[in-house]
């Protein structure tokens, strides 16, 4: 019988990364790293689900005082891609910062 279990969020986080890692799945990282974040940026801004990336890009850099082309190259599928373990932790580390810079004004 299937029991009741509670896992915290950043159980998952973790468990999620070393999948990730051992498979050496970069890119299918970045792409959740970078979904995520969106995700988080639009319900900060209080922008709907469906904003398309000119209007996300424009309300996000116009918040932060960042340059939308480096707003695309953080958040976009077309952005820079890892090359490595260090470039994604890099990559999630921008993100955390464009993230918590505008959530923090909000």
């Amino acid at each position: 019988e299937p029991l009741p279990v509670s896992v915290k969020a950043i159980e998952t986080t973790l468990d999620r990364g070393r999948i990730y890692r051992r498979s050496r799945d970069r890119t299918h990282a970045v792409t959740r790293l970078r979904t995520g974040t969106r995700s988080r940026l639009q319900a900060a801004l209080h922008l709907p689900a469906g904003t398309d990336d000119v209007q996300l890009f424009a309300q996000i850099a116009s918040v932060s005082g960042r340059d939308k082309a480096e707003i695309g190259q953080l958040l976009s599928a077309e952005g820079r891609a890892p090359a490595d373990d260090r470039d994604l932790i890099t990559l999630a580390q921008e993100l955390a910062a464009l993230e918590e810079g505008i959530t923090s004004e909000h």
